[in-house]
């Protein structure tokens, strides 16, 4: 399987067009402070005791019996912190070609049918 795009990376069929913003960056931030408070205060169903047991290593709350990890502001941050960070993704059709690169601030529009889904 191709592991880069060569020239043009996505089909013909697929409309690239100007980036579009959906959300402030005001938005992202309550956004993403929603959530943070859901992992700590309402938590996260985990049916893995191997995961819950991880997550209890690394500072979670964990409720075994019910399956319920209460993940604190911090582990997520250093779970952000450390996850890689690649500058670019690469999205293939069912023939394994290369069809759109993310992370590149190109917005595109195209049916599932021209992903193969």
């Amino acid at each position: 399987m191709p592991t880069e795009c060569a020239g043009e990376c996505r089909s013909h069929r697929n409309l690239k067009l100007s980036p579009i913003r959906v959300f402030s960056e005001d938005e992202l931030s309550q956004m993403h402070q929603a959530a943070l408070d859901v992992l700590w205060n309402t938590g996260m169903n985990i049916d893995s005791q191997e995961t819950l047991a991880l997550l209890k290593d690394g500072g979670a709350t964990v409720d075994s019996e019910k399956k319920v990890a209460m993940i604190p502001e911090q582990l997520i941050k250093e779970a952000l912190r450390s996850a890689p960070r690649p500058s670019e993704v690469i999205l293939y059709d069912r023939n394994r070609r290369p069809s759109m690169k993310l992370g590149t601030g190109d917005t595109y529009a195209l049916s599932g049918f021209e992903l193969g889904l």
